[in-house]
């Protein structure tokens, strides 16, 4: 499984402007053959900051996603609405496993 993990920090007000673009993507990338799980959160504490959390089954559907026209469109609506920051990277993870007993 792949997992990507974005950190975005922008301002309250350009997250406000997203909404509705975020919503489209999540809808769109979780209906994309290879997509697992694709959510947005924004952090309580800091709701200037959004986390990106995807999960993918192999490296050719994330890419495949990359070329998606919903991306694209996403991509429009991020240049309208410019995050402060972007840090996301890829993991390459072996089958998940059920948390260790307490």
């Amino acid at each position: 499984m792949i997992l990507v993990l974005a950190n975005i920090e922008s301002t309250e007000a350009a997250i406000d402007e997203m909404k509705a673009a975020i919503a489209a993507m999540e809808i769109a990338s979780q209906a994309e053959a290879g997509c697992i799980s694709y959510r947005f959160t924004q952090e309580l504490s800091h709701p200037h900051k959004m986390v990106v959390v995807e999960q993918w089954e192999s490296v050719e559907a994330l890419i495949e996603h990359f070329g998606a026209p919903h991306m694209a469109a996403f991509g429009e609506a991020m240049a309208k609405n410019p995050p402060v920051n972007v840090d996301a990277q890829m993991y390459d993870l072996g089958p998940g496993q059920p948390l260790p007993q307490r």
